[in-house]
């Protein structure tokens, strides 16, 4: 098991109030606790507990049925020498570790993200990493899954509903969320075998937006659909294409506002998905084409190589938006031009608009440009309208005209 794995496996015996990532506010067990005041941290090497109440570490653990034993993260390798070898091996960095356990909840093998999307199969034997899995054993005869089995039981059991997503990743996002969530790996490895470790769950399919997370998203629904009490399957970011549960939280989005998609998807949303469209956010056509250009744009002008601070993005406004806005020094405010003239723009009201879809397709972009995830997560401080403001505030300068010019020629 991961460090993750452990401390979520940790979290399952207390009462969650309140959580920030690997921080969580629990009602503390060792005492009549009515205001949460017992902290549990993810450490470095073992889950952390202090009780603002003042009880000990033991009897927390204790009054929870817990050993010190279960909260150390040694289960999982304790030497970096195999870590060191592998990146020496391979010449590149190790970026991700998963272990995967067999739907019985035996460790099956252990599957390594390195730099550059390379991916190594293997077994960890006696802390060392063994490279490759039996010839005479395929990856998919383990019928294995990232996920924890005790923590899918207990949401079963409580009511709470389990998250199905295309790949760790996904499932490590949700997992910091506070969701229960588990995946079979990629487009081609789930199997029907699966559908036994959701029997009796409310489930939620989270589809990658592309054709083939569509299609692997309806065949676990049509596999779990006899056995779980309900199933649903989601696109998170409908307009936007491959994106994931985790550009979804990177582009800004809120836990309350998944949590408000999660609501409005009252019925299985097939057909909406087979169109590519989430019923909770239908884009209208000539919305999609004005988009569609406006990521031409982005990508003529190579939006990623501008420097992703304020005064790069303004520059980028004032460039993809020359032709419709610029800043008027004598007047002290934007104007915007009509498709004949330029006319004032009040309160550069229409400037923030631009902005805003401005923000918007840079999010849209930066999925389909950035394989790390670094300049989605630069651009998608632009859903904040104080960076916005910040953006245009430094586009002012770029390019601007005076009155006396509109005197000459206001169809400048």
């Amino acid at each position: 098991m991961t460090s993750t794995e452990i401390f979520e496996n940790n979290l399952l015996f207390f009462k969650i109030m309140k959580r920030y990532g690997d921080k969580v506010q629990c009602r503390c067990p060792a005492h009549d606790d009515k205001h949460a005041s017992l902290t549990i941290t993810k450490g470095r090497k073992c889950t952390l507990f202090y009780c603002h109440a003042g009880c000990t570490v033991d009897d927390v653990l204790n009054a929870a049925g817990l050993e010190k034993k279960d909260t150390f993260y040694d289960v999982e390798p304790r030497s970096p020498n195999w870590k060191a070898y592998v990146e020496a091996r391979e010449k590149r960095r190790i970026e991700a570790v998963y272990n995967y356990v067999s739907i019985n909840g035996a460790y099956a093998f252990t599957k390594i993200r390195c730099e550059g999307k390379k991916i190594l199969y293997g077994r960890m034997e006696n802390d060392r990493f063994i490279y490759g899995l039996p010839r005479d054993t395929p990856r998919k005869s383990y019928k294995a899954i990232y996920g924890s089995l005790q923590a899918i039981n207990k949401a079963i059991a409580e009511n709470k509903p389990v998250f199905v997503p295309e790949g760790e990743k996904d499932a490590d996002t949700l997992i910091k969320q506070g969701y229960t969530a588990f995946t079979y790996g990629g487009v081609n490895d789930w199997q029907s075998d699966f559908a036994t470790l959701v029997q009796r769950a409310d489930v939620y399919i989270l589809a990658d937006n592309d054709e083939a997370g569509k299609r692997v998203a309806e065949t676990i629904q049509n596999d779990i659909k006899t056995v779980a009490k309900s199933s649903k399957i989601i696109v998170p970011m409908p307009d936007i294409p491959k994106a994931d549960i985790t550009d979804y939280f990177n582009a800004g989005h809120s836990k309350q506002e998944f949590e408000k998609m999660l609501q409005q998807e009252q019925s299985t949303v097939k057909e909406a998905v087979r169109e590519g469209v989430a019923k909770h956010d239908t884009p209208i056509k000539a919305q999609r084409q004005q988009d569609s250009r406006l990521e031409q744009v982005l990508k003529d002008l190579h939006a990623e190589r501008y420097e992703t601070s304020d005064k790069g993005f303004g520059r980028l406004f004032a460039d993809v938006f020359k032709d419709r806005h610029r800043y008027n020094p004598s007047r002290k405010d934007f104007m915007r031009y009509d498709g004949k003239r330029w006319i004032d723009d009040i309160e550069g009201l229409s400037a923030r608009a631009s902005a805003k879809v401005l923000s918007d397709a840079l999010v849209r972009y930066a999925v389909n440009v950035d394989t790390e995830g670094k300049y989605l997560k630069a651009v998608a401080t632009l859903c904040n309208i104080r960076n916005r403001n910040n953006m245009l505030q430094d586009s002012k300068d770029v390019y601007f005209f005076s009155n006396e010019q509109l005197d000459v020629n206001d169809y400048l």
